[in-house]
C-alpha cells in the first residue's frame, strides 16, 4: 500500500468511529499529525484504528496495561487529548 493510500485510510477510519469521543480524540490527532508521521508510525496508527471502539476508549481514558502501553505513538495520541 502506498503512503498516500495509507493516509487516506487512516483519515477515514479515524473520523468515523462508533463513539463521538473517539472521533474527537483520533480525528484531532490525525488532522494535526498525519503528514508528519513516518511509514512505521502510519502502520502503527492503522493498527490502532483497527482495534474496537470500546477497547480504545478504555485504553485512552483509563490507566492500566494494554497492547499499546509502551508504544510511543499511542502515548502521543493520549497526550494530545489534553486541552
Amino acid at each position: 500500500m502506498t503512503i498516500a493510500l495509507l493516509k487516506k485510510e487512516i483519515a477515514f477510519r479515524g473520523s468515523r468511529r462508533g463513539i463521538k469521543e473517539l472521533d474527537i480524540i483520533l480525528g484531532d490527532f490525525i488532522t494535526k499529525n498525519l503528514d508528519n508521521l513516518n511509514k512505521n508510525e502510519l502502520e502503527t496508527l492503522k493498527n490502532i484504528l483497527l482495534e474496537s471502539d470500546l477497547d480504545l476508549l478504555k485504553w485512552f481514558t483509563e490507566d492500566g496495561e494494554h497492547p499499546y502501553t509502551n508504544d510511543p505513538l499511542f502515548k502521543r495520541i493520549k497526550e494530545n487529548m489534553c486541552c
